[in-house]
């Protein structure tokens, strides 16, 4: 849910002949980017936030019971004899210097015949430290090539192994996360797909306020062929 609150008399000084901006189309502007904003924070997060109605981000997607117990049902912590072991993801909480070599590690434990990692998340800083161990063998991605979207919409890229390599802000500090994109999906309930609600007036005061709703989650149908390293310094 991503509120907005319209003053009237705001409105009122922003209308007619003389008005500078569009007071509404303004305020709901801002509204739709706190909603984006906040599913991004959510993306990185495992599900608690927002009184509850976050949806069920990267943390609870790609883990090994560290953080969370059961994904989809299913215990993350089942023993090795029971198919339940098999939604473990790859994770290396240990972490230390970045290297390629260090990244390579989990990408290989993440790769299950022809299916791979096609997407590296990581922070600005570590973002850096991939940029100048490629550089040299300028592994960008170039156009016609898979995740020319990502160049796009404003990502800069690199290649490593195949991979995309982007870096968001909103990345845990010293986290790199490996993902298999085919195996992840965004489901959205048709009634709540990022709808306006449309204006309430507020009881005693001259104001009018909306809503913008979604009811969305983040799906992985494969842990196993996603993998995340920690503490990366």
């Amino acid at each position: 849910v991503s509120p907005v609150t319209i003053d009237e008399w705001d409105s009122l000084r922003n209308s007619g002949v003389y008005a500078v901006i569009d007071n509404v189309a303004s305020e709901l502007d801002v509204a739709e980017m706190d909603l984006a904003d906040d599913m991004g924070d959510d993306l990185h997060s495992d599900g608690s936030g927002g009184g509850g109605g976050a949806i069920n981000g990267l943390v609870d997607a790609i883990d090994d019971s560290t953080n969370t117990s059961t994904y989809g049902g299913i215990s993350y912590s089942s023993t090795t004899d029971d198919p339940g072991q098999a939604i473990k993801a790859n994770v290396d909480s240990t972490g230390g210097a970045f290297s390629l070599a260090l990244v390579g590690s989990e990408f290989t434990n993440a790769t299950v015949g022809p299916e791979k990692p096609d997407l590296i998340v990581t922070t600005p800083s570590i973002w850096d430290s991939f940029e100048a161990r490629v550089q040299p063998a300028q592994r960008y991605v170039q156009d016609g090539r898979n995740f020319k979207d990502l160049a796009d919409i404003g990502f800069q890229t690199l290649n490593y192994r195949g991979a995309a390599v982007v870096a968001d802000s909103k990345v845990p500090s010293q986290v790199i996360w490996g993902i298999n994109s085919k195996y992840f999906k965004f489901v959205t309930h048709r009634a709540r797909d990022y709808v306006f609600r449309g204006w309430f007036p507020i009881h005693n005061q001259d104001a009018m306020t909306g809503q913008f709703l979604a009811a969305t989650n983040l799906i992985c149908q494969a842990p196993r062929l996603q993998f995340k390293v920690e503490s990366v310094t």
